[in-house]
């Protein structure tokens, strides 16, 4: 499966959150993933975040961001 999120037309400052459905527990997973960062002024593109909530949990643990 594939998800794409274009934020071009949302403004500074919003956020986007992407889920993907819950995976099995005793399973080993591998999520990969491309991404774009770009601004209009060329200077502050903002940032990418990737969390992994484990066991329905309340708080995701930061596994990688740029």
């Amino acid at each position: 499966s594939y998800m794409l999120v274009n934020s071009s037309q949302y403004g500074a400052g919003q956020r986007a959150q992407l889920m993907l459905r819950p995976l099995s527990e005793n399973d080993t997973h591998c999520v990969q993933f491309s991404y774009f960062l770009y601004s209009r002024d060329g200077h502050s593109p903002g940032g990418l975040n990737v969390y992994v909530r484990v066991n329905g949990g309340s708080r995701g643990n930061a596994v990688w961001n740029v």
